[in-house]
């Protein structure tokens, strides 16, 4: 309130003219998709480490107060999709799922 948003018209704001053509547009997809690209770490693989299986894990620990949240991990400035249908889920929640029917997983918070 105290910076003045709801001040005047909304269009004399700052970023009032900004409307869907400028929100996730081409070139931003595209600057999300490679910046995306440019986050991800791979990581060498020795010995009989992935995929998880029950010959080589007999327990897995999921450890941190974030492991099975969508809210904190995309922050608050997720707005409405452009799209018609969004699929969100927990990574961390398939996985354990999946383990849960060959190895003991344990949740730790």
């Amino acid at each position: 309130m105290r910076l003045g948003m709801f001040d005047r018209e909304p269009l004399s704001q700052a970023y009032g003219h900004l409307g869907p053509k400028d929100v996730c547009n081409p070139a931003h997809q595209n600057l999300a998709l490679e910046a995306s690209r440019q986050g991800i770490v791979l990581l060498k693989n020795n010995g009989p480490s992935l995929p998880l299986s029950p010959q080589h894990h007999h327990n897995v620990a999921v450890i941190g107060p974030n492991f099975d949240v969508i809210r904190p991990m995309i922050g608050n400035y997720a707005g409405e999709s452009m799209f018609s249908t969004v699929i969100s889920f927990i990574v961390c929640s398939c996985v354990l799922n999946r383990l849960d029917q060959i190895i003991q997983a344990n949740e730790l918070k």
